[in-house]
């Protein structure tokens, strides 16, 4: 290989490799003996010399190639920028400009780069600090990780606009972001990245610390971002791809040990992911996948394994459903520093992959190599089997609502996971009498015979002149009845004295108990069904314990008199400042518990200093008074916010799904919208007490679990602050009463509905008492399939079922339809349950039996592996049930 180095073309200094026929000499017999499957390579290149590189290729809307690299020849370790270099066919290049100069003493050296819709090249760059050498002459360590800036060129890299505060800041616990890979363009016109973050602590082993990777999404064309979505826990540099539509692909290498590629998938526009497959053996990564002009993906990637250092390829012509066998593009590299290839088509179809080498058996120092080959025609390729098979599902007879990823394989066409809200209905109950007041909340609520009960707190708050007044009177627990779950009474249960009268419906009141103080601050009641409860603990309760800190565990044989369990708390490892909710959980045969805590700090009688965010703690109990198997939550694609409630029950239609409720907490801090918001005296006296007071804002949220401790969360308000009035938009409404219950509809001869209680007028200006109102939701109604009248499928994963019939819960329009296609594992049509067997679907039904031409006896084919396809037309999917 002849090495030219031309130092002065023109004003720009130039590296230039002349390209060079690879002989066997050097390179096998890649060109001369190929296989089938082999690469036909035009040329390589030493293209820009003395670099590390970390090569990133992109193409102006002019056909100029744009590299983004790393511009010195260490591995990190000492100061270096961010450049740009140009070139017109990848043989030539020149430097541009600088997107991102380094800070004294850090470089910036990670990166991701594309362009704007507006053509502009966009360009994240993170970095680290450096920490000098332990001994005179040393080189520098890397310290902590920079926070990524966002530059922007309108010249094709020439000159450069820098933001360097806006990109968001780390999570807890974690490091700042660090961009990898291309900028995407979305369906949607939003641009997509991805960054990954590890835990922070420099002395840990870099195997052993965490790495999370992340999408990001920008709906102004890249000059602000945002976190979307958890793509990999255990992952970090990731080549995300754009396929159509809703659909993408994301290859992610894996952290520690082995350091294979991951293949996640993402059916609803990169809202959730799945791990599809693994792509490579150990030791091969990071990846970079581009769409060929023929269609086919192309996947290129670094090969780390001993005496193959260089780069590998795959192809796929089915959007990364099966793979070729790889193929060795570069493997005559003289070290495992090495990789990072990207790629990009030139004009007349040859290929250009960049990657970096420490060095070739010629030239031993660091460079951006680049080669310059030629695929082989489709059908010329081995293809590899995924190596990961969808499991097989146990339905059973069970309900299956679409509140997660569990059924779906694919989407087709504009199908997709829709989020549905509450509907509004009258205010339930007012708390108007005068043991209640403002600030009544946490209500439990649930169906015990032919009644509703109904617990909640009863207190009252005041602000004036910046001063907040709670002890009008203490807080007690109230209660509540109804025949219908929309009517209610508050009995006079002569329990518990208030200003010298029992004439009220105050059902537990602060105080010792036991080895406690009772506070009454929160609480939470329901109905034990373990069938093996003792008749004297039927009912049960949580209730907070001020000194010492923790969950009180009562009992109750009516539930109205209420008497000690443990004169102890039960549980103590937490903030559990509010609603603590317990329940007996009948599929898994225990007693589950959840209270809040903070991810930081210190919150006990003692100390109340807590850090980090408001979160979610489990634990388990088979007597409701020894907790075992404490577990944080976790919410899969979830950023961390604020939760408040959580609100968690079994669904008491399909109870092995778990559904919750949790409180989103938002301080949006004082802006005109904030003062345009209602009672704006009244929220600005809050303000003076505590800004939070004033300018925080609470809405409810909606997830899922199938264990108890990995939630669904989606993202998106489940019930917003609503059209604004009096009351509302405050801190404290809009929390949602624990348990959802049946209560009749409205409309005659319509099936029953679920009602769900949300508090309004909370400690606001507009009156002295809270509200509750209630909402309602068709059954199972949480989340549907939705499909436009353009259409969209559903293909479920592979699936077994006991029954005799398929039953839907579903709507239409007049004009919409769904039909049914029962296939077996690998997608085939069942004879008789194809497509065309099914006549459309259409109505507004709570349970439909889906029928084919020959009726809808599905039983021959239960006990064994299937596939549903829904093929649907302004219509709604809400549920699913194999029946006798």
């Amino acid at each position: 290989m002849k090495l030219l180095l031309n130092l002065k073309g023109g004003s720009m200094m130039r590296f230039l490799i002349v390209a060079v026929f690879l002989a066997g000499a050097l390179f096998g017999q890649a060109v001369t003996d190929a296989k089938p499957f082999a690469p036909a390579i035009v040329s390589r290149y030493i293209a820009i010399d003395n670099v590390c590189a970390w090569p990133n290729l992109a193409v102006l809307r002019d056909g100029t190639i744009i590299a983004t690299i790393f511009n010195k020849p260490t591995h990190g370790a000492g100061e270096g920028d961010v450049e740009c270099w140009a070139s017109t066919d990848g043989r030539f290049w020149e430097k541009r400009g600088t997107p991102a100069p380094h800070e004294p003493g850090a470089n910036r050296m990670n990166v991701a780069a594309g362009l704007a819709r507006d053509g502009n090249l966009v360009v994240l760059a993170s970095g680290w600090s450096l920490k000098p050498g332990k001994k005179p002459g040393a080189s520098p360590s890397l310290g902590a990780i920079l926070r990524p800036w966002i530059s922007r060129s309108a010249d094709g890299g020439r000159t450069w606009t820098t933001d360097k505060l806006t990109f968001p800041a780390a999570e807890a616990d974690q490091s700042e972001f660090i961009p990898f890979g291309d900028i995407v363009v979305a369906g949607d016109g939003s641009l997509r990245v991805t960054c990954y973050a590890e835990s922070p602590d420099r002395r840990i082993k870099s195997t052993q610390r965490t790495n999370k990777v992340w999408m990001f999404r920008s709906d102004d064309d890249g000059r602000t971002w945002k976190t979307m979505s958890l793509i990999g826990d255990g992952h970090n540099e990731t080549a995300s791809f754009h396929l159509e539509g809703g659909k993408w692909l994301a290859a992610a290498r894996q952290h520690g040990s082995g350091q294979a590629l991951d293949l996640f998938r993402s059916n609803d526009d990169g809202r959730t992911w799945q791990l599809a497959q693994c792509l490579t053996e150990p030791a091969q990564h990071p990846a970079h996948l581009l769409r060929l002009r023929d269609g086919r993906l192309l996947l290129s990637y670094g090969n780390r394994i001993a005496a193959k250092f260089g780069v590998e390829v795959k192809i796929s012509a089915d959007e990364g459903a099966t793979w070729s066998e790889s193929i060795s593009l570069v493997s005559d590299l003289t070290s495992g520093d090495c990789g990072y290839p990207s790629s990009v088509q030139l004009p007349g179809g040859e290929i250009l992959t960049a990657y970096y080498a420490r060095g070739v058996a010629s030239h031993q120092r660091y460079h951006m190599g680049a080669a310059i080959w030629k695929l082989p025609a489709a059908g010329a390729l081995p293809i590899s089997p995924p190596e990961k098979e969808a499991a097989v599902l146990d339905l059973g007879s069970k309900r299956e609502l679409f509140v997660d990823d569990y059924l779906i394989d694919h989407f087709v066409g504009k199908a997709e996971l829709r989020l549905h809200h509450p509907v509004p209905q009258e205010i339930a109950i007012t708390h108007d009498a005068p043991w209640e007041g403002s600030a009544c909340g946490y209500h439990s609520i649930f169906k015990d015979g032919d009644r509703y009960r109904m617990y909640y707190r009863g207190w009252h708050l005041t602000v004036k002149a910046g001063k907040l007044k709670s002890d009008e009177h203490p807080m007690f627990f109230c209660y509540a009845e109804s025949k219908d779950g929309i009517h209610w009474t508050k009995p006079e249960l002569g329990l518990h004295e208030f200003k010298g009268s029992k004439a009220n419906n105050i059902v537990m009141v602060p105080g010792p108990a036991g080895k406690m103080t009772l506070d009454m601050e929160n609480a939470a009641f329901f109905r034990d069904d373990n069938p093996q409860a003792a008749p004297e603990a039927r009912y049960k309760a949580l209730v907070h314990s001020r000194k010492p800190n923790g969950l009180a565990a009562f009992k109750s044989a009516d539930g109205l008199h209420w008497f000690l369990m443990s004169d102890a708390p039960v549980i103590t490892a937490g903030a559990f400042d509010s609603q603590n909710i317990a329940f007996w959980d009948s599929v898994r045969g225990e007693y589950v518990a959840y209270w809040r805590y903070f991810t930081a700090g210190v919150t006990d009688e003692k100390n109340w200093k807590p850090g980090g965010h408001r979160d979610i703690r489990m634990a388990t109990s088979k007597d409701f008074i020894h907790w075992e198997n404490q577990q944080n939550l976790s919410y899969g694609d979830s950023p961390a916010e604020e939760l408040y409630t959580n609100a968690i029950m079994p669904y008491h239609r399909a109870p092995h799904l778990l559904i919750g409720f949790p409180t989103r907490y938002i301080e949006r801090g004082w802006s005109g919208s904030m003062r345009a918001l209602p009672e704006r005296e009244h929220r600005e006296l809050r303000a003076k007490f505590s800004e939070r007071y004033g300018t925080a804002i609470t809405e409810g949220l909606f997830m899922a679990s199938r264990d108890g401790v990995k939630f669904k969360r989606w993202n998106e308000a489940f019930l917003r602050p609503g059209i604004e009035r009096p009351g509302t938009w405050f801190y404290g409404s809009h929390y949602l009463g624990w348990q959802v219950v049946e209560t009749k509809s409205a409309l005659e001869g319509a099936p029953s509905e679920l009602s769900l209680y949300a508090t309004e007028n909370y400690w606001t200006g507009a009156s002295k008492s809270g509200a509750l109102r209630r909402y309602t939701l068709r059954l199972d109604g949480f989340v549907s399939v939705n499909a436009p009248m353009s259409g969209g499928e559903l293909v479920t994963n592979p699936l077994t079922f006991k029954g005799n019939k398929l039953a839907l819960n579903f709507a239409t329009s007049a004009a919409g339809s769904v039909r049914v296609e029962i296939q077996d594992a690998k997608g085939k049509a069942l004879p008789g349950f194809s497509l065309d067997d099914c006549p459309p679907l259409f109505g507004d039904t709570i349970e439909r039996t889906v029928t084919w031409k020959n009726g809808g006896d599905v039983s021959k084919h239960a006990g064994q592996p299937v596939r549903l396809r829904f093929v649907m037309k302004d219509a709604d999917l809400y549920s699913i049930q194999f029946m006798p």
